[in-house]
């Protein structure tokens, strides 16, 4: 079960609802996703700094 979040306010958008391409941005550093997936998930994150 996921962590309770105090309030929703405090909470992060995800990186696709920000328009970002993700499988795209993923491509460009070398990294190939494949659907649908059928062996085992992987999580990815992403680190913006400005």
């Amino acid at each position: 079960m996921g962590m309770i979040v105090g309030s929703h306010f405090n909470t992060w958008p995800a990186i696709k609802n920000m328009g970002i391409d993700v499988v795209g941005t993923l491509e460009n550093i070398g990294i190939k996703l494949e659907f649908p997936v059928t062996d085992h998930i992987e999580w990815w994150g992403l680190l913006l700094i400005d």
